[in-house]
Parts: C-alpha cells; sequence; structure tokens
C-alpha cells in the first residue's frame, strides 16, 4: 500500500534543458539537475516492475551525485528519451560553450583635443 501512495505521489518532468523530479510520500525527496551534468543513466526493473511496467531510473551526474527515480513507467521508454535529451543538451551546451570574444578595444576619441578650424 505504501507503494501505491509514494507511486502516486511522484512526479518526474523531462524537458529540453531540465529533469526535475519529486519522490517520495512520507518522506519526500525533490529536485532539479541540468541535463549537460548527467554522466551516467542506469535502469533498474525489478521481476514485478517488468510484470507491471514499471522500474527505478538511477541518473549519476558530473559530481558523483546519484539520484534514483523510483516507479517509473515505461523506464525503458524513458531511459531512450532521456538519453537522447541529454544528448542533445550536451551537444546545444558544446555550441554555445565557445569562449566569447574579446570585445574589440575602444577606439580612442581625440577630436576634442584638436584644434578647432
Amino acid at each position: 500500500m505504501g507503494t501505491w501512495f509514494t507511486y502516486l505521489k511522484s512526479e518526474v518532468t523531462l524537458t529540453d534543458r531540465r529533469l526535475v523530479f519529486r519522490t517520495g510520500f512520507l518522506s519526500r525527496r525533490s529536485g532539479e539537475l541540468p541535463l549537460e551534468n548527467v554522466e551516467s543513466i542506469y535502469i533498474s526493473e525489478p521481476l514485478l516492475g517488468r510484470l507491471c511496467g514499471y522500474g527505478s531510473v538511477l541518473v549519476t551526474t558530473i559530481g558523483g551525485a546519484t539520484h534514483r527515480l523510483a516507479f517509473i513507467a515505461s523506464p525503458k521508454s524513458f531511459y531512450s528519451t532521456l538519453q537522447s535529451v541529454v544528448l542533445n543538451a550536451k551537444n546545444s551546451a558544446s555550441d554555445t560553450s565557445r569562449p566569447p570574444r574579446a570585445p574589440s578595444p575602444a577606439q580612442k576619441d581625440d577630436s576634442r583635443f584638436m584644434p578647432k578650424e
């Protein structure tokens, strides 16, 4: 019964930039992960979960933090979607992570010191 309440009270939102999650019933965990910081993704499907179509997805970030997203419906589908969104986020981050060009030095305006005609 506690598992069912935990499932009903869990929420995972995947955008093109972030993974937002809120899990748990009595003990609540919530967080937000930038997708370009995701390092690895794992799936855990117990026998009952495989039969009923749910599982857990483990997301590890660059800093080594591990986030377990429990009771995910169709975890294989979620896994592949998460993989493609992470790849897109990392590609777009690397495109915009080029160092900005240094501004060109300001042109000296010495006109105020020039003799008037």
